[in-house]
């Protein structure tokens, strides 16, 4: 992954990237803005590859929010 994919949104808005969160359901992507010093976000999305697939493998704490939806999301950073 590019590093301005991540780093270009953080110096666009004028920001650091810490202060800056990659909300996605696709963990290879959020390792990646992690790396970069942004904060992670993962949302599930059980059926985003049909009913029978399985969810990403994703390691307890390695993100710093997981929310099931986007209002879940943003419940828990308010």
């Amino acid at each position: 992954p590019d590093p301005e994919t991540y780093l270009g949104c953080a110096d666009l808005l004028g920001i650091a990237p810490d202060e800056l969160m990659l909300a996605a359901c696709h963990p290879e992507d959020l390792r990646a803005a992690r790396q970069h010093g942004l904060r992670t976000a993962f949302i599930t999305r059980p059926h985003e590859h049909g009913k029978q697939a399985r969810l990403p493998k994703v390691e307890e704490g390695e993100f710093d929010v997981v929310a099931n939806d986007m209002v879940d999301l943003a419940r828990q950073l308010i």
